[in-house]
């Protein structure tokens, strides 16, 4: 149990980092737009560094080791990003100081300088993830018992669907009020209907491991919820024609509803790798799947049966 809460301790830790980070390098753009100088031309470099710090956060709803082994990558490639920015950050205000020496340059020499201490800090954080991320490496790589074990996956889906309705909801309710600014037929038929109504449900029964059909039925649902979000993004942007410059509302729905096919990815993983490890859940699975496959035979190939007469 020690071990386990270690886990989750470190694990809400890169989150919150990662986080901080994100937050970090996005005020840290901001600011530059503000104002010109030698610093603001190499700040262009950091715009990759949300893609990082998504993959980073990411990595700690999957919990397996390739993931985790990613996520350790991913944390160097960004102290390698934020270290050589740095580095010329450091050296265009040295410039500043000792070479050009002009009333331009030490006009925004605070700033410059400000922006290089934020950097500085952002770099200290991705040395403590880099840490944290090789710790969790080393609690995922170790055999935990299988109750505990189906215990954090539980948590983690309930997480997940946490995370994936306020999506759904907005999405449904940002169709009703920015598009047509009224009730449609269109809005009414939404497949999102499904997901917002079976969300909660799920939120509720994924930490139920009792009875073992429970997780099977999560399975389903948890299906089902994807599909509709699949039909959803099909109708929307697949069957009729999209153009990004025409809509801010269809770029935002666009992005929810990617942002909900990666949680669902990460759900169906989550969920078929509970049912396949709980002994009892995947029993009965596998016994459902053989009742299936014994009717299909016997549908193909009816027994006939003769009437002995008595």
């Amino acid at each position: 149990m020690a071990q386990l809460s270690n886990r989750d301790g470190t694990t809400t830790n890169i989150r919150i980092r990662a986080l901080i980070i994100y937050l970090s390098i996005q005020a840290l753009i901001h600011l530059t737009d503000i104002y010109e100088s030698m610093i603001t031309k190499l700040t262009h470099m950091l715009s990759y560094h949300q893609i990082l710090d998504a993959f980073i956060a990411l990595s700690t709803v999957s919990m397996f080791t390739g993931s985790s082994v990613g996520a350790l990558v991913v944390s160097i490639l960004s102290i390698l990003l934020d270290g050589i920015t740095l580095f010329l950050f450091f050296q265009a205000t040295t410039k500043c100081v000792n070479i050009y020496q002009s009333q331009t340059c030490y006009s925004t020499l605070p700033w410059d300088i400000g922006i290089t201490v934020l950097l500085g800090f952002v770099l200290v954080l991705d040395i403590l993830q880099t840490m944290d991320l090789n710790k969790q490496r080393a609690y995922i790589s170790k055999q935990i018992p299988e109750k505990t074990d189906i215990r954090i996956k539980s948590r983690r889906i309930r997480l997940l669907h946490l995370w994936s309705w306020p999506f759904s909801l907005g999405i449904l309710i940002s169709e009703a009020i920015l598009d047509d600014h009224s009730i449609t037929f269109k809005t009414v038929s939404s497949p999102l209907y499904a997901p917002i109504v079976l969300t909660p449900i799920l939120i509720m029964t994924s930490t139920m491991t009792k009875p073992p059909v429970t997780q099977i039925i999560g399975l389903f649902f948890t299906f089902l919820c994807t599909c509709c979000d699949v039909l959803a993004y099909y109708f929307a942007f697949v069957h009729e024609s999209f153009d990004v410059t025409k809509s801010t509302y269809l770029i935002y729905k666009q992005w929810c509803l990617c942002t909900l096919l990666v949680l669902d990815a990460f759900l169906m993983n989550n969920r078929w790798t509970l049912v396949w490890e709980n002994t009892e859940s995947n029993r009965m699975a596998m016994a459902a799947v053989n009742m299936a496959k014994w009717q299909v035979e016997r549908f193909r190939n009816p027994v006939k049966t003769e009437k002995k007469n008595g």
